[in-house]
C-alpha cells in the first residue's frame, strides 16, 4: 500500500493534466480525468487495507473445537486476500500512469482474467483448508 502512494510521488510531477481513470473488459482506457483522480487509487485502498485487517482481528468466528487456531487461519486467509487487492491497485496504478505518459495502452487484455483467477483460486483453495484449520 505504501508503494502506491510513493509511486504517486514519483509521477506526479511528469503526469499530464488528462489522465485514465477506468479501463474496460479489454484493459484499454475508457475514461479520462484530471491527474488529481489518480489519487483516488492509493486512498481508495486504505480504507480497504483497513478494513479487511479489521476483519481479521475481530471478525466474530463461528464455534469452534479450537477458536485460536481459527483466528490465526482467519489472518493468514485475509492477509493474502489484502496481498493480492493491494498488488493489483498498484498495477492499476502504475499502468494507468505509463498509459497516461503513453508508455503503455492500458493494464492489459489479461489483467481481469488474471487477477479474478488469483482471488477466485486463492478463495477456492482457502475453503478447501478451512475444515483443516478450523477442527
Amino acid at each position: 500500500m505504501v508503494g502506491m502512494f510513493l509511486l504517486f510521488g514519483l509521477y506526479w510531477r511528469r503526469l499530464p493534466e488528462r489522465m485514465p481513470i477506468h479501463f474496460g473488459i479489454d484493459g484499454k482506457p475508457d475514461n479520462w480525468g484530471s491527474k488529481e483522480t489518480s489519487l483516488l487509487v492509493p486512498l481508495l485502498s486504505l480504507p480497504l487495507f483497513g478494513l479487511l485487517i479489521w476483519v481479521s482481528f475481530f471478525a466474530p468466528i463461528d464455534p469452534t473445537p479450537n477458536p485460536e487456531k481459527a483466528r490465526a487461519f482467519l489472518k493468514l486467509v485475509v492477509g493474502i486476500m489484502n496481498a493480492e487487492i493491494m498488488l493489483m491497485f498498484f498495477w492499476i496504478e502504475w499502468r494507468m500512469f505509463n498509459t497516461a505518459l503513453n508508455k503503455a495502452e492500458g493494464v492489459g487484455v489479461w489483467f481481469l482474467p488474471v487477477m479474478l483467477a488469483v482471488l477466485f483460486g486463492t478463495i477456492f483453495l482457502l475453503v478447501k483448508a478451512t475444515p483443516h484449520f478450523t477442527s
